[in-house]
């Protein structure tokens, strides 16, 4: 039987203001899907440089190298088209993924040409097939053991060992990214809701979750733009499947995991979520804030009284070089400070080598020592630390400026106090 989502929206901000913020997330969604059906042409554009650069080596120097070099973009333009079909699955019910939304159809979708994607999006676009790789192949299978699962053994040996008695637990994994996580906690019994306002992330854990059944049923080649730090020329062609596991297998139809698309600190930060969950389990999530005690603060709030809060994660504060965007960083030291300020005792801390969406081929790997921690809630935190509305930025300099041109509005996702929620 086909799975639909069930999704709910809730608005602030007045009937003006709503329909303006509806149309500017609707502008950004566009914008994301657009971008995720350029991928192939992106792809066409960057090898059609690479063989200009080829044929401008005078022939003498052409004469010693490889013949398999040209025979290698010949593949790789040929694997970008497999790798186009995987996001045209990826997408393919994009206009019905939140209800009262049929505004998000894209510009291609609508049969319009499409405006040229930012470098910006088209990053996002890479970064998203390597996703993949990292959650939902059997690849990916060493990075989620270093990342995932310290938080899910801390988390089983925490909670109830019963299983029929897990699922009074109730588990929100904020910034859950394609879903993993959220899934393995609903999968081991326990009543789990990701948060994440990223429409890549959305989009494609909303098709992994939902429209996924069967183990291995979609190739991908996420290392294809990957030309540097390469070892061997076939290793750039490699191929990763996905999915690994099927949810709808693994949770044996029990209704234990839900996805809510928001910002966390708007969907969460309000009075009806306040001591609502038993447990949250952060993961390379908090330095995404703009301030991180507008985080620790809300979660404080939503946990109840002896919640836990488990943490891995590095702290590469996301804001940190964007003189538009505000950004408050700190040592771990003082972020730990923050959190026993706002009610918590940390019962455990130490760091965890975690690699991050690691071609396991390449010479070069991502890898940070995160942060691990372990918190129980024993207080309220103090009064008046809830997160603020933003208030405008001062000039970056004293002396006078020609007039302000319109700041391009964040790439990720936020919701402006909407609620959009999907459902298996």
């Amino acid at each position: 039987m086909e799975e639909r989502h069930e999704v709910t929206e809730e608005a602030s901000g007045g009937e003006g203001g709503a329909v303006q913020v509806e149309s500017e997330e609707a502008e950004h969604f566009r914008a994301v899907v657009d971008a995720l059906l350029f991928y192939e042409q992106y792809m066409r554009n960057w090898l059609a440089k690479c063989e200009a650069d080829l044929h401008a080596v005078p022939a003498a120097q052409r004469s010693v190298m490889p013949p398999g070099v040209m025979e290698k973009y010949r593949r790789v333009r040929e694997l970008a088209t497999v790798n186009q079909q995987f996001i045209h699955h990826m997408v393919a019910d994009h206009a019905n993924m939140f209800q009262n939304s049929q505004h998000h159809t894209s510009a291609v979708g609508q049969g319009k040409k499409a405006e040229q994607p930012t470098l910006f999006n088209m990053e996002k676009v890479k970064s998203t097939l390597c996703q993949f790789a990292r959650d939902w192949s059997a690849e990916g299978k060493e990075e989620r053991d270093a990342c995932y699962g310290p938080l899910l053994a801390e988390i089983e040996e925490r909670f109830t060992q019963n299983k029929a008695e897990r699922v009074k637990v109730r588990i929100l994994t904020p910034g859950a990214g394609l879903g993993r996580l959220t899934y393995e906690l609903a999968a081991r019994g326990f009543t789990s809701q990701g948060n994440e306002f990223s429409y890549y992330m959305l989009l494609g854990s909303n098709f992994i979750l939902n429209r996924s059944t069967e183990v291995g049923q979609y190739e991908l080649h996420p290392y294809l733009r990957q030309s540097c730090n390469v070892v061997r020329a076939a290793d750039q062609l490699r191929v990763v499947r996905v999915p690994d596991v099927v949810a709808s297998v693994g949770l044996n139809g029990a209704d234990t995991l839900s996805m809510v698309a928001g910002d966390f600190i708007e969907v969460y930060g309000v009075p009806e979520q306040h001591g609502q969950w038993d447990c949250i389990a952060t993961c390379f999530f908090l330095d995404t804030a703009h301030n991180v005690v507008d985080y620790v603060a809300v979660i404080a709030n939503v946990l109840r009284s002896g919640g836990v809060w488990v943490n891995v994660g590095p702290l590469l504060w996301h804001y940190a070089d964007m003189d538009a965007e505000r950004s408050v960083e700190m040592a771990w030291d003082e972020v730990k400070q923050v959190i026993e300020a706002c009610g918590f005792r940390v019962e455990k801390e130490g760091m965890r080598h975690c690699p991050y969406t690691a071609n396991q081929a390449s010479m070069l790997k991502v890898a940070y020592d995160c942060v691990f921690f372990v918190a129980t809630k024993q207080a309220e935190p103090p009064a008046g630390i809830d997160p603020q509305p933003e208030q405008p930025q001062p000039p970056a300099q004293a002396q006078p400026q020609p007039p302000a041109q319109a700041q391009p509005q964040p790439q990720l996702l936020q919701q402006h106090g909407k609620k959009k929620r999907y459902r298996r």
